[in-house]
């Protein structure tokens, strides 16, 4: 996603957070009509508000405004958090490997992972299943493997390791670190 698509996105979500609490502060009297007469001077928008009375609405429809408001901020707080990437440790969906004007080439990351557990296989670990991390442009390879019970696991695991490093740089994968983790043995 482009830097515009995620800006067009930032502003809808602060719209979804702004609107509602601004309607329910001035339903609820938060705001008076004064104030935003001295800020808008937009009279049919004030009368509506003067007209608008939490007394008119009786204790259900107060309740389900006051629901509906707070569930629509909260869902725009969500996508408005998740625009900004507090989550820094999700992996970012495709990673640019080159990216030489007109001659793009991009990785997605089950592509990194279908690659860091065939080299695992090739390695000689049995049922390896990679998970990513990314920081920035880069990612964090995660291979949970086992191993035959005859073979030397250490070794093995450092093997696993090397293998994964060596397969993704030779595709220009941009990492930053391998971990293995042996999760059992197989028998062979």
């Amino acid at each position: 996603m482009n830097v515009f698509n995620r800006l067009v996105l930032i502003l809808i979500a602060l719209l979804l957070l702004v609107v509602p609490i601004f309607l329910l502060l001035v339903n609820f009297g938060g705001i008076s009509a004064d104030v935003i007469r001295s800020y808008v001077d937009y009279r049919t928008g004030l009368r509506f508000f003067n007209n608008l009375s939490i007394s008119n609405f009786t204790q259900r429809v107060r309740i389900i405004i006051t629901v509906v408001g707070v569930l629509v901020v909260l869902v725009a707080l969500f996508f408005f958090l998740r625009e900004l990437r507090f989550w820094s440790g999700r992996p970012q969906r495709r990673v640019f490997i080159s990216e030489e004007p007109g001659k793009e080439v991009s990785i997605t990351r089950d592509a990194v992972c279908a690659l860091s557990e065939g080299a695992a296989r090739e390695a000689g670990a049995d049922f390896p299943s990679a998970s990513l991390r990314s920081r920035g442009r880069s990612y964090r390879v995660f291979c949970d493997i086992q191993v035959p019970e005859s073979d030397n696991h250490a070794q093995l695991a450092s093997n696993v390791r090397e293998k994964i490093q060596q397969v993704l740089e030779s595709q220009n994968v941009p990492i930053q670190d391998v971990e293995v983790t042996i999760r059992g043995t197989t028998p062979h």
